[in-house]
C-alpha cells in the first residue's frame, strides 16, 4: 500500500504542474507525447532487456490503446478546461468504475470490507468536490469523468497482466505502444517553448516513470480496487498544495473528506 500512497502523492501535483506547462504554450497532446516518450526511454534504460513478443499481445495493446492513451488525453484536456481541483477529484471517482470492471471481468470479489472502503472513498471525494470544484466547467468536468473511467479500466487490465509479467516490462511496452500511437498527431501540434519542454520532461521523469513504477508495484501487491481507493488521496494533495500556494484556508468539508478517504485506504488495506 505504501507504493500506491507514494504514487498518489506524486500525482496530486500533476494538475498544478500541467497548468504551468500550458501557461508556457505547450498543448495537452504535446505534453502527453513527451511524458510517454520520456517514460518509455527511462524504462528502456531501467530494464535494459525485455521480451519483444509481448508487444503484440492483445492484452497489452488493450492496456495501452483503451486504457493509457485515452486516459492521458482525457485527463490533460480536462486540466486544460477545468480547475486543477475538479480534474483531480473527478478522476479519483475511478474507484467506482474499477469496482464495476473488476466485478464484470471477475478479477476481484467485492467483499463487504471493500464496499465500505469504496463508499468511504467516494463520500470523501464528493465532499471535497462540492467544497472546492463544483460548477467549474461542464466540458472539463465531463472529460475528467471520462478520464476516471479509462483510468479504472487501465488499472484493472494492468492488475490482470501483472500476474504474468514484471511491472517494469509492462510499463515499458505500454508506454512505447502509446507513444507510437500518438506520435503522428503530436507531430502536428505547434512547436513548444523551452520552458514548456523542460516542464514536460520533468513530468515524464517524475509523474510518469517514477509514479507509474510505484503504482504498478502497488497494484501487483494490493490489486485494482485497493489501488483505485489509494488514488483518491491525490486530490487531497492537489487541493492542499493549491491552498498553500494561494494562501487560502482549507474548509471543514475538505478535512472531513480527507478523513473519509484515508479511512477508506485503511479499510481496503485490512482485507
Amino acid at each position: 500500500m505504501l507504493y500506491l500512497i507514494l504514487a498518489s502523492l506524486i500525482w496530486g501535483t500533476t494538475p498544478i504542474v500541467a497548468k504551468l506547462a500550458y501557461a508556457q504554450g505547450i498543448s495537452p497532446l504535446a505534453l502527453v507525447e513527451v511524458r510517454l516518450v520520456v517514460g518509455a526511454l527511462l524504462f528502456t534504460f531501467y530494464l535494459r532487456s525485455f521480451r519483444v513478443e509481448h508487444l503484440l499481445s492483445k492484452e497489452l495493446l488493450a492496456l495501452a490503446l483503451l486504457g493509457l492513451v485515452p486516459n492521458f488525453l482525457f485527463y490533460h484536456m480536462a486540466v486544460k478546461h477545468t480547475s486543477a481541483a475538479a480534474a483531480q477529484v473527478l478522476e479519483s471517482t475511478s474507484v467506482a468504475f474499477a469496482a464495476l470492471f473488476a466485478y464484470l471481468l471477475r478479477e476481484e470479489r467485492l467483499s463487504q470490507r471493500k464496499l465500505i472502503a469504496i463508499i468511504a472513498s467516494l463520500a470523501g471525494s464528493a465532499l471535497i468536490f462540492y467544497s472546492y470544484a463544483s460548477g467549474s466547467n461542464l466540458l472539463g468536468d465531463t472529460l475528467a469523468i471520462l478520464a476516471a473511467l479509462t483510468w479504472a479500466l487501465f488499472t484493472v487490465l494492468a492488475s490482470r497482466l501483472l500476474a504474468s509479467l514484471r511491472e517494469e516490462e509492462v510499463l515499458l511496452l505500454v508506454f512505447t505502444i502509446a507513444a507510437l500511437a500518438l506520435l503522428p498527431f503530436a507531430a502536428a501540434t505547434p512547436v513548444i517553448t523551452l520552458n514548456g519542454a523542460l516542464i514536460a520532461l520533468a513530468m515524464g521523469a517524475v509523474h510518469t516513470f517514477l509514479a507509474y513504477l510505484l503504482y504498478f508495484r502497488g497494484i501487483a501487491r494490493a490489486k485494482a480496487i485497493a489501488a483505485s481507493i489509494a488514488f483518491a488521496l491525490s486530490p487531497v494533495v492537489a487541493i492542499a498544495l493549491s491552498a498553500l500556494l494561494l494562501h487560502e484556508m482549507l474548509t471543514s468539508p475538505f478535512y472531513a473528506g480527507a478523513v473519509l478517504i484515508v479511512a477508506g485506504i485503511i479499510v481496503s488495506r485490512n482485507r
